[in-house]
């Protein structure tokens, strides 16, 4: 199995600097999405419920979108995998890693729309049993994972883009283009086989 520590250190470099510009994005989407509630200002439990029942419906609709995006994505990493292994160029094992790296986030973006939607399935409403001070927690509890399912979204997006933007680079036949393995990478793996 393919480990960053299999790569060339420039590889890893590129590699680590575009993690860290998704993951630093997403988390400020996050963070922006984050704090649109809390600016909004505090609530009281009945704001609380009849917010949490007014946003029900487009937070189902959110998390249903994001399942459906992320399990298009991870299908068409497929095609990506398919179009890198019919380059003419033979492509650097750190754009495999990158796939891998972009199909993980994604699976996690996925895992917790399903959790987010699975939890808005319960009739939050009509429970008679739950005291009115826990709708504070729960609306700002939904109103976050929300944010934070958004957050990782935008970092598949930037991980996305990346690899694009590289792979443009080899279709293009730039010739200095970090995923193109030259004749020393060659011989390097040829002496680790």
């Amino acid at each position: 199995m393919l480990h960053l520590s299999d790569l060339t250190p420039g590889d890893r470099d590129r590699i680590h600097t575009d993690l860290r510009v998704a993951l630093v994005g997403g988390a400020a989407a996050a963070l922006v999405m984050g704090a649109i509630v809390f600016v909004a200002g505090s609530v009281s439990s009945a704001e609380a419920r009849v917010l949490l029942e007014a946003s029900l419906p487009t937070t189902r609709f959110l998390a249903s979108g994001v399942m459906t995006v992320s399990a298009t994505t991870l299908a068409l990493m497929l095609t990506l995998l398919s179009l890198s292994s019919g380059i003419d160029h033979e492509i650097k094992r750190g754009h495999y890693e990158r796939i891998r790296q972009i199909a993980f986030v994604d699976v996690v973006a996925f895992v917790a729309a399903t959790l987010l939607l699975v939890v808005l399935v319960v009739p939050l409403g009509d429970a008679a049993e739950i005291p009115a001070a826990w709708y504070v927690g729960i609306y700002y509890a939904v109103s976050l994972l929300a944010a934070a399912i958004g957050g990782v979204l935008v970092a598949v997006m930037l991980l996305l883009y990346a690899a694009v933007r590289d792979l443009i680079g080899v279709l293009t036949g730039d010739d200095d283009n970090p995923l193109v393995a030259d004749d020393e990478d060659s011989d390097e793996r040829g002496a680790k086989a």
